[in-house]
């Protein structure tokens, strides 16, 4: 038993609600399952925030690839760039007072916009490739072909693309944990849940 205990790594992560099933299908392609967690809403605007636990086991195939592909997917995930829109109160106030500073924000707004959506995206072609390389690797593990699909599809200039390149299908629901006699898994598409809940566990 302390053996086989030795052999199993465990992660934990905090994640905010809209990158929830996201994440956690990118950590399922390196290997992880996901055993338990918390959901804490933040007021006033109720923001859902995870706190969520992994393990892996080390012996997985080609363990010390999918540690560095996992790695360099999460480095680009860092480097990710955030849109903020403009006020637009700002802008009518600007064209109405200075018409020419009104229009020099609105050109640089624009621009900002691009710029953000350009860098996103190229943060969304590699990891797309490392989930990508890593799925593949537990295919061919399992014995299974892997067509690798290379077309990025469309995403907003904040919002992170969606690859199909996962065991799990993205249908905004995450997978469920293990079924607790004395506990209820927690349901992820919240149309049942108590709003006015601030925390809620699920193991």
């Amino acid at each position: 038993m302390a053996n086989e205990n030795n052999n199993i790594e465990e992660s934990k992560i905090k994640v905010m609600g809209d990158d929830y099933v996201r994440i956690v299908n990118a950590k399922t392609i390196f290997g992880w399952t996901l055993i338990n967690g918390t959901c804490k809403k933040k007021k006033p605007k109720k923001i859902k925030n995870y706190k969520l636990t992994f393990t892996r086991s080390k012996n997985i195939p080609y363990h010390d690839r999918m540690v560095e592909l996992e790695r360099l997917y999460f480095k680009k995930e860092e480097e990710r760039k955030t849109y903020y829109s403009t006020d637009i109160l700002n802008i009518i106030f600007l064209y109405l007072l200075f018409i020419i500073p009104g229009l020099i924000y609105s050109l640089f707004k624009m621009h900002q916009k691009k710029m953000i959506k350009n860098h996103n995206a190229a943060i969304n072609k590699s990891q797309l490739n490392y989930l990508s390389e890593a799925k593949s690797i537990t295919s061919a593990s399992n014995g299974q072909s892997f067509n690798n699909h290379k077309s990025i599809p469309e995403s907003s200039v904040n919002k992170p693309v969606e690859t199909r390149q996962t065991p799990l299908q993205l249908t905004g629901q995450a997978p469920q944990l293990p079924a607790d006699n004395n506990k209820s898994n927690i349901n992820l598409s919240s149309n049942q849940r108590n709003d006015d809940d601030d925390e809620d566990s699920f193991n």
